[in-house]
């Protein structure tokens, strides 16, 4: 944030994000099928198509966590799907707008049908080609798979931008 202490000893709230439902969310910083955010947003850099004007900062982090997945005696049910958490969210860090979504539905920039299962792992990110951009994330779901997002630096447009699949699948039956 321009006006920010840059020694931080004096942060500022830059904005606020949160479930679609939510009437004390803006409008504009709602996001779909977002859980309880456990993931740990990873501030880095990324090309999205559309948002070259903030040095491509943002905000990476995990769907979060679907508190429908507890049972009555509160442990999680293993291997169930769930309605929210389910997707993987680009913000820009500096203004909390966000930029690229995959996720389940029709509506997600980047359709993972499969992507059925709550995220509320940290991602791993990766520059690969040492530019400073992040290039590839991973990231686990609760249904025991890890997921692996590719970043295209010179996508065209946010529907170019990712390719995502399954990258190793841990859980049992």
């Amino acid at each position: 944030h321009p006006g920010a202490d840059p020694a931080g000893d004096a942060p500022e709230l830059l904005w606020i994000a949160g479930p679609a439902n939510d009437a004390a969310i803006p409008a504009d910083r709602r996001l779909p099928l977002i859980g309880q955010t456990w993931s740990r947003p990873v501030i880095t850099r990324l090309r999205v198509p559309g948002n070259e004007g903030n040095g491509d900062r943002v905000a990476l982090f995990a769907g979060g966590y679907d508190t429908q997945q507890d049972s009555p005696d509160g442990r999680p049910r293993p291997y169930a799907d769930a309605a929210i958490g389910t997707g993987v969210y680009a913000l820009d860090a500096l203004t909390g707008q966000l930029l690229w979504r995959a996720g389940p539905d029709a509506a997600a920039d980047l359709v993972l049908p499969e992507m059925t299962a709550a995220i509320p792992a940290d991602l791993a990110t990766l520059d690969l080609t040492g530019d400073g951009h992040v290039d590839l994330a991973y990231v686990g779901d609760l249904h025991g798979r890890v997921w692996r997002v590719d970043f295209d630096p010179s996508a065209a447009s946010i529907a170019s931008l990712a390719t995502g699949r399954v990258f190793a699948d841990l859980g049992g039956a």
